[in-house]
């Protein structure tokens, strides 16, 4: 095993890459708590920076459909879309998803956590897209999709990207999700084994949990009475490794603003937030099939490794791999380490190559 990760029941070693106000609205019930929602905030230019897990700016939107961003955006900075080319939505019935695919090759899901947003993925896509087709999209009720009102449940976000799947065209995927994209990926696996190749669960929890509850029932309080600007400082401070904030301070004022600029409508943020707290598929990814990764990191303060292990003992022919440093969200503060065990995972998955025939002699 390579340093900075950790192995458990794995076949193969997961090394990794070098390469590189106050509020009067009507209460709200979340996580089992009440609280006011605020009005909500104005609405934004669609290039604005995003916050990816609703928290913390991610990096800029990746361009348009088959359109490629400079590798290595920095987070926060105005998308470099072109503004005068037409946005692809694919319309799923209920309302409408926005969406960009990359490259060509076999279908590569990316699902991004809480906040949802396609942006969270920027640094990723040009590389995984040299190889497979990659699909990313921000879910329903942010960013560019249909703003519908609460309330929300990961059920549905996983109908969601069926639907989404089946207006692309796209039979079975490869199936990478970070966090509450790690609970939509285990919905598909357990009610839709057909629809993915493979999962890789990165950050996420399989279980009703009273620590994650806790995280959230104790950030609620902030957003809806001291307003989010504090929210996304405070829950910085759960997400990121204290560092990579030390050493990355400025950068990460920057991100929280772009954040609090972008920060999901409240209410429907606050409805994702009593849809992941109210998540518990621990009765049914048992019967998951899927070619299974778990990663996660040993400091992640969101979604502990022991939510990984379980996940682990739970998934029959899972491997688990723990990587020693970059917090919740390691897929952007370890972005060599993370692309390195995406690509492993992905190269795992591809068709042995028969080997030639030898000449007879």
């Amino acid at each position: 095993m390579s340093s900075g990760c950790r192995s458990a029941a794995s076949p193969r070693r997961a090394p990794p890459r070098s390469r590189t106000a106050t509020c009067s609205a009507p209460a709200s019930s979340i996580c089992g708590r009440s609280f006011a929602t605020c009005s909500p905030p104005r609405r934004l230019p669609s290039w604005s920076s995003r916050c990816s897990t609703g928290t913390a700016a991610a990096a800029p939107s990746p361009t348009s459909s088959r359109r490629r961003s400079p590798p290595g955006t920095p987070c926060g900075s105005t998308s470099t879309a072109r503004k005068d080319r037409p946005m692809p939505f694919a319309d799923i019935g209920t309302g409408r998803l926005y969406y960009e695919t990359h490259g060509d090759g076999e279908p590569l899901v990316l699902v991004t956590g809480l906040g949802g947003l396609a942006a969270f993925w920027a640094p990723h896509v040009d590389a995984f897209a040299r190889r497979h087709r990659v699909i990313v999209y921000d879910h329903r009720g942010t960013g560019q999709s249909t703003p519908t009102p609460g309330p929300y449940t990961v059920d549905g976000m996983a109908d969601d990207l069926v639907a989404l799947m089946d207006v692309l065209g796209i039979a079975s995927a490869h199936l990478c999700g970070h966090s509450t994209g790690g609970a939509i990926g285990q919905i598909l696996g357990a009610r839709h084994p057909a629809r993915v190749r493979s999962l890789l669960l990165a950050a996420t929890w399989g279980r009703r949990d009273p620590y994650f509850r806790r995280c959230f029932d104790a950030r609620l309080p902030i957003l809806t009475g001291l307003g989010a600007e504090t929210y996304v400082r405070v829950t910085s401070l759960l997400l990121y490794p204290p560092d990579w904030i030390s050493r990355n301070y400025g950068r990460m004022l920057e991100m929280e603003a772009a954040a609090v600029a972008g920060l999901t409508n409240p209410e429907i943020l606050m409805a994702r937030i009593a849809a992941i707290c109210d998540f518990d598929p621990s009765a049914e990814v048992g019967s998951i099939r899927a070619p299974t990764r778990i990663v996660t990191a040993r400091d992640d303060m969101t979604t502990p490794p022991f939510f990984a292990e379980e996940l682990h003992a739970a998934i029959r022919g899972s491997t688990l791999t723990v990587v020693d440093w970059g917090g919740h969200m390691f897929p952007l503060t370890a972005p060599a380490v993370f692309g390195g065990l995406v690509h492993d995972w992905l190269a795992a998955q591809a068709p042995a190559t028969a080997a030639p025939a030898q000449p007879r002699t």
